[in-house]
Protein backbone atom coordinates (compact mmCIF):
# COMPACT_ATOMS: atom_id res chain seq x y z
CA UNK A 1 0.00 0.00 0.00
CA UNK A 2 1.76 3.82 -0.96
CA UNK A 3 1.39 6.46 1.52
CA UNK A 4 -1.20 9.11 0.14
CA UNK A 5 0.34 11.62 2.75
CA UNK A 6 3.70 12.87 3.28
CA UNK A 7 5.26 15.11 5.80
CA UNK A 8 8.83 16.27 5.70
CA UNK A 9 10.47 17.92 8.97
CA UNK A 10 13.56 19.98 8.67
CA UNK A 11 16.07 20.38 11.27
CA UNK A 12 17.00 23.19 12.66
CA UNK A 13 20.83 24.18 12.22
CA UNK A 14 21.04 24.00 15.98
CA UNK A 15 20.21 19.91 16.20
CA UNK A 16 20.99 17.30 14.60
CA UNK A 17 19.16 13.33 13.93
CA UNK A 18 20.62 10.69 16.03
CA UNK A 19 17.61 8.47 15.38
CA UNK A 20 15.15 8.66 12.30
CA UNK A 21 12.17 6.88 13.74
CA UNK A 22 8.55 6.38 14.57
CA UNK A 23 6.05 3.61 15.16
CA UNK A 24 3.15 2.39 13.28
CA UNK A 25 0.25 2.76 15.63
CA UNK A 26 -1.97 0.26 13.16
CA UNK A 27 0.75 -2.62 13.59
CA UNK A 28 3.03 -1.46 16.06
CA UNK A 29 6.16 -1.67 13.53
CA UNK A 30 9.27 0.48 14.42
CA UNK A 31 10.68 1.97 11.43
CA UNK A 32 14.50 3.86 11.30
CA UNK A 33 15.66 5.24 8.22
CA UNK A 34 19.21 4.97 9.04
CA UNK A 35 21.25 6.54 6.25
CA UNK A 36 19.58 9.33 3.57
CA UNK A 37 18.48 7.26 1.27
CA UNK A 38 16.90 4.62 3.70
CA UNK A 39 13.59 4.25 2.64
CA UNK A 40 11.71 1.68 5.00
CA UNK A 41 7.97 1.26 5.65
CA UNK A 42 5.84 -1.07 7.12
CA UNK A 43 2.45 -3.39 5.79
CA UNK A 44 -0.15 -0.64 7.08
CA UNK A 45 1.71 1.93 4.26
CA UNK A 46 4.11 3.95 7.02
CA UNK A 47 6.83 5.21 5.52
CA UNK A 48 10.65 6.69 6.80
CA UNK A 49 13.75 8.30 4.84
CA UNK A 50 16.33 10.69 5.26
CA UNK A 51 18.32 9.12 7.79
CA UNK A 52 20.52 11.66 9.83
CA UNK A 53 20.07 14.63 7.03
CA UNK A 54 16.10 15.35 7.12
CA UNK A 55 13.15 13.46 8.01
CA UNK A 56 10.55 12.55 5.65
CA UNK A 57 7.55 10.36 6.80
CA UNK A 58 4.18 9.38 5.29
CA UNK A 59 1.25 7.05 6.40
CA UNK A 60 -1.77 6.18 3.92
CA UNK A 61 -4.62 8.08 4.64
CA UNK A 62 -6.50 10.77 7.21
CA UNK A 63 -3.97 12.44 9.99
CA UNK A 64 -0.84 12.07 11.05
CA UNK A 65 -1.58 11.59 14.40
CA UNK A 66 -3.65 8.24 13.86
CA UNK A 67 -0.94 6.79 12.52
CA UNK A 68 2.25 7.85 13.42
CA UNK A 69 4.19 7.98 16.72
CA UNK A 70 7.07 9.89 16.55
CA UNK A 71 10.28 8.49 18.41
CA UNK A 72 12.93 10.91 16.62
CA UNK A 73 16.14 11.89 18.72
CA UNK A 74 17.95 14.72 18.02
CA UNK A 75 21.66 16.07 19.98
CA UNK A 76 21.71 19.98 20.42
CA UNK A 77 24.36 21.51 18.51
CA UNK A 78 26.88 24.28 19.86
CA UNK A 79 26.32 27.33 17.06
CA UNK A 80 29.68 28.34 15.37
Amino acid sequence: MLAKRMRESFVAETKRIIHNRCRCKKCGTVLESKSQHDFVSCPCGVFRDGGHDYIRGGWPTGNYEDWVEDLDVFEEVESR
